[in-house]
């Protein structure tokens, strides 16, 4: 509607300048309707042309975030050509894709004569999740008002909002006995599920493999590496996520990396249950570290929150066995 209006007012100027110059003869009006002519194509193609050579790029923090604290996402955009326009816009998609909630942003930035505009846009989330911010398309008018040029745009980043680790997980171990069962042998040879307490001297008998190689070739005897083992149980934890529970779903992953970084420091490895809602089906993977417990949770936010009603389909996969269950912001052990 407000290209039309822009079209009636030129047009109805034109005209009367055109009357004018029927009518008076004057040179003025003349070169006045050629001014007029010429603004027309140059404002079409001006917008045209700079739309068309303009680059879009877009720069996230490169770190995990903590909920709650806030964060900015950079925009640039890069006009190589001499001439410019008024302003731009530029739609964005952001939202948690964890819990599949967008909405769009618009963001609007002049665009001068060989020139670099740059914006920022602040963002937080109070839930655990991947925060993806699309850029959609650009699009501006020309100098006249008469036509928008919009061009297509495929630049995304993500920013993970991870757990820290909710302060009630705190809980006696002892409690989750039944849900453990015994590792396998062969993980419990090698390095998978031991850490690195000190090192001392050679004693005959130690295994090969683990010897300093490069301490030891520094002090001229060989130096072995005391390894403090892992507890030879295994707790399957099973996580329950329900997109219409944010809530309870977000406290339920505070609670998994709180109970997950607790059995660890406690030598208890753990493997994780969960349901992937990108490809609609069950994931689980063993956590031996830290690393291993970030890298699966940063997996299941990766992988979507669906309902997936775990406490079933574990058990139709694992009979007679026993697990910790979490769900609806709490946990508790369940039998066979």
């Amino acid at each position: 509607m407000k290209h039309w209006i822009n079209a009636i007012e030129f047009l109805i100027l034109f005209s009367i300048n055109g009357v004018m110059l029927w009518f008076f003869h004057s040179y003025f009006n003349l070169v006045m309707g050629i001014v007029m002519v010429l603004l027309l194509i140059g404002s079409l193609w001006c917008g045209y042309l700079v739309m068309n050579r303009v680059t879009c790029r877009i720069h996230a923090p490169l770190d995990n975030m903590d909920k709650g604290k806030e964060f900015r996402i950079y925009v640039e955009l890069e006009n190589p050509l001499w001439l410019s326009l008024p302003a731009c816009y530029l739609m964005m998609e952001v939202g948690n894709e964890f819990l599949d909630e967008r909405e769009e942003v618009v963001i609007t930035m002049p665009l001068g004569p060989k020139n670099t505009s740059k914006a920022s846009y602040p963002l937080s989330s109070k839930y655990v999740g991947d925060i993806k911010v699309k850029a959609v398309c650009l699009f501006a008018d020309d100098w006249l008002g008469l036509r928008t040029t919009m061009i297509p745009l495929k630049n995304e980043v993500d920013v993970l909002v991870m757990p820290q680790g909710k302060g009630d997980a705190q809980m006696d171990l002892n409690a989750m006995e039944p849900g453990m069962e015994e590792a396998e042998e062969s993980k419990l040879k090698g390095s998978d599920f031991s850490d690195v307490s000190e090192i001392r001297e050679y004693i005959p008998g130690d295994s090969m493999k683990d010897i300093h190689w490069k301490l030891s070739a520094k002090k001229d005897e060989w130096m072995v590496k005391e390894r403090l083992r892992m507890s030879s149980k295994q707790m399957a934890i099973v996580l329950e996520l329900n997109p219409e529970e944010v809530e309870y779903s977000d406290e339920n992953m505070e609670l998994l990396y709180g109970i997950g970084k607790q059995c660890l420091a406690s030598r208890v490895p753990i493997e994780i249950w969960w349901w992937n809602a990108r490809f609609g089906e069950i994931s689980h993977q063993k956590v031996e570290s830290n690393y291993d417990l970030e890298q699966t949770v940063q997996h299941i936010i990766y992988d979507k929150m669906g309902q997936g009603f775990m406490a079933e389909r574990f058990r139709a996969i694992n009979p007679g066995k026993s697990f910790l269950l979490i769900h609806k912001g709490s946990w508790e052990m369940m039998g066979a």
